[in-house]
């Protein structure tokens, strides 16, 4: 009898001394868990920047050179891409259980915004989805689609300022650093829209003459 006493004391025992620990560590993985959620999303927003302010003002946009088509539609899809990317984010959509989405890094439930907003968003994601991030149908339909870059990035950075505003209330210091250096470059694009000097059509330019030309270059240095 003494024995099974001192079993079931144990038991009773361990789960209050490691519940503690447990605690302990679970908070210190959360921090940087979600410092990493904040970096990543970073890198989204620091790409999505740059490629905004290239696709603006690089001089290869004005070029029509066989090798400046790929890069310019290199960049478009790249912007796009992370565009869409930064959409999900704000919209919660988690497909995956791995995806970080913007109630991850807030602890307040509420909605951020409201139903044109959500609908834009939708709308610009679908965009992206059926003529860059998959092979579909759609392309068929309109070959020449283009894409107005003032009316896709202009009112995300409104949407994103939104959930800056929002996070900067909850944040601990170390984390605002990252959050306004993110706040720094959606500001310096809002400028830029506001300025009306991004770029506003934007489309990606079929490659085939290039391929062709990389593939009689090769057949040439064959012979």
């Amino acid at each position: 009898m003494l024995k099974m006493f001192l079993i079931v004391k144990k038991k009773q025992f361990k789960p209050i001394f490691y519940s503690k620990k447990d605690n302990m560590n679970e908070k210190i993985n959360n921090n940087n868990i979600s410092n990493c959620y904040l970096k990543n999303l970073k890198y989204e927003i620091d790409m999505f920047y740059i490629l905004a302010k290239e696709i603006s003002i690089n001089e290869i946009f004005k070029l029509d050179t066989l090798e400046s088509l790929v890069t310019k539609n290199a960049f478009i899809e790249s912007f796009l891409v992370h565009e869409r990317n930064i959409i999900d984010f704000l919209l919660n959509n988690r497909k995956y259980d791995d995806n970080i989405i913007c109630k991850d890094l807030l602890e307040n439930e509420k909605e951020l915004f409201n139903k044109s907003e959500v609908d834009k968003m939708k709308e610009i994601k679908v965009k992206i989805s059926k003529e860059i991030s998959h092979l579909t149908k759609a392309r068929c339909k309109d070959e020449k689609s283009g894409w107005n870059m003032s009316d896709i990035t202009c009112p995300l950075l409104e949407y994103f300022e939104k959930f800056i505003n929002e996070l900067s209330t909850e944040l601990d210091y170390n984390k605002k650093d990252i959050l306004e250096k993110i706040k720094n470059e959606v500001l310096d694009l809002e400028k830029l829209c506001e300025s009306g000097l991004i770029r506003q059509d934007l489309s990606t330019t079929t490659v085939e003459t290039l391929a062709q030309s990389y593939l009689l270059q090769s057949k040439e240095a064959e012979n």
